[in-house]
């Protein structure tokens, strides 16, 4: 019984070109949700399938300044916890030469400097450059001075509920901070510096360049980038794991400060920071713009690796609609520069009208132009963009030469299987045709051969006589097996 089913099953299949079509639809639908299981299980793995860092870079600027009193340790660990690959720090010096985190030498925005009494007699008013500026200055106070203010939110539209919580902390604080939290997260974390107002500290005989490299030497940062310069991986966002992982960028607008710091040491990779095409480099007449051109670029590459643009030299935004991305970015690339812009905000204070009050639809627009990293208050918006962006280029161009794949091998599938199976219907027709049952007559049994011969004859019996009542046999009993014939 098992082998007549079998005979019988295999046989209805043969005949059956849609069974064979139905299987392989099966199969193939089963393949595709199984790619598709894979390939969301690779992206959301992407970040760490990266050693050391995923392109383009969230860069955290002055920390999750969004929520949290910026430059402060709290931030810091903010950012990391969310995400961000580079914790950003700025540099301020001591009137005692100790390098403080500091966006700005004047206090009165982001300390509470201005309530406290007994420092009311040293406010006042100096030229910064170009500007006269009052307020309390780095320099006029000491580390222990310093250490005694407490940070507080410099936006009014920002939480102010961690106000007075924070100190001030030192480089060095801020380097062994970043190494603890790499220790704890488990993965690497960079650091990236900028030098504020060097010329202006250096005049007062403070200088900054010589500090931070011995800092980050003491840190264990130099040999790191040396040995990354020498292997030709800096920089490396992205790029495969090394023995040795170069995780900081130093910054500043100051190329005079960028170019001392490279002929002291050329290992660490540099950031040449522009401003809007208007403004001019602080204590020169060279414009920022003078910088974006052909030209501009090459002589940059001399000393620095990236540049760190205002965000509207690559997409600038015209009555609230967002005019297409200028060439800015692949210029930089054409010369080996990498490109940081600055700087990503969610509110909408900044958030440009033709991104529809989205953020993410900016980074997006942004990620596109194959920028290598960004700037941002928000680095939980920047990341949660940036997986959209790695998820969307790998559902995108690759889902779709996937999609047209499975399509084209499906119908074609279908096809041979139709063609197969029509064939062998044809050949069964042919070769195969079913053989009567057996006819039983007076003495033996009728073979197949000898049942077809009957069957031919009688047919012709009928229509030579006409009257059917002369035969003696029918032909359904014929079929049936089970008549005795007599042919007169």
């Amino acid at each position: 019984q098992v082998g007549t089913y079998s005979t019988t099953h295999n046989q209805n299949m043969r005949d059956d070109p849609l069974s064979f079509g139905r299987i392989l639809c099966m199969a193939l639908f089963l393949l595709i949700c199984a790619d598709f299981v894979h390939a969301k299980s690779a992206s959301a793995s992407l970040d760490q399938s990266f050693a050391p860092f995923t392109s383009p870079l969230v860069i955290a600027h002055r920390g999750a300044s969004c929520c949290r009193p910026e430059e402060t340790l709290a931030a810091y660990a903010l950012a990391l916890r969310q995400g961000a690959d580079f914790i950003e720090t700025d540099l301020c010096s001591t009137g005692d030469g100790v390098l403080v985190c500091r966006h700005d030498c004047e206090l009165s925005d982001t300390t509470d400097i201005g309530i406290r009494t007994e420092f009311s007699s040293r406010k006042r008013t100096r030229l910064v450059y170009d500007r006269n500026v009052t307020g309390w200055f780095t320099d006029d106070f000491t580390l222990a001075e310093i250490r005694t203010l407490r940070a507080v939110e410099r936006l009014s539209q920002r939480t102010h509920a961690y106000d007075g919580l924070y100190q001030i902390i030192t480089l060095d604080e801020f380097l062994q901070y970043a190494q603890a939290l790499s220790k704890e997260l488990q993965r690497y974390v960079g650091v990236y510096i900028e030098l504020k107002h060097p010329e202006l500290f250096r005049e007062k005989h403070l200088p900054m360049e010589e500090k931070l490299l011995a800092s980050l030497r003491d840190r264990g940062y130099g040999h790191a980038c040396e040995v990354a310069r020498t292997s030709g991986l800096i920089p490396t966002p992205g790029g495969p794991s090394t023995p040795a992982v170069c995780s900081v960028y130093i910054q500043s607008f100051s190329s005079s400060s960028l170019k001392r710091i490279h002929s002291l040491n050329p290992a660490y990779p540099l950031v040449q920071l522009i401003e809007t095409a208007d403004k001019y480099e602080e204590g020169t007449n060279h414009s920022y713009g003078s910088m974006v051109t052909d030209e501009g670029l090459l002589k940059i590459r001399e000393y620095a690796d990236v540049v760190g643009p205002h965000k509207s030299y690559i997409i600038s935004v015209h009555s609230r609609v967002a005019q297409p991305p200028s060439d800015f970015v692949e210029r930089c690339h054409d010369v080996g520069l990498k490109v940081h812009p600055y700087t990503f905000r969610d509110e909408r204070t900044y958030l440009e009208g033709a991104y529809g009050g989205n953020p993410i639809n900016e980074y997006i627009q942004f990620f596109r132009t194959g920028i290598d990293g960004v700037f941002t208050d928000f680095p939980a918006t920047a990341i949660s963009a940036r997986d959209h962006q790695i998820n969307g280029s790998q559902s995108g161009l690759g889902g779709l030469v996937f999609t047209i794949g499975v399509a084209v091998v499906l119908a074609l599938g279908i096809g041979v299987v139709m063609v197969v199976s029509l064939w062998r219907r044809y050949q069964a027709q042919r070769e195969d045709l079913p053989s009567p049952p057996p006819v039983r007559r007076r003495g033996r049994d009728i073979d197949a051969a000898d049942a077809v011969e009957l069957h031919s004859l009688v047919s012709h019996v009928q229509m030579e006589e006409g009257d059917s009542a002369q035969q003696e046999m029918r032909e359904s009993d014929i079929e049936d097996g089970c008549v005795d014939v007599q042919v007169v």
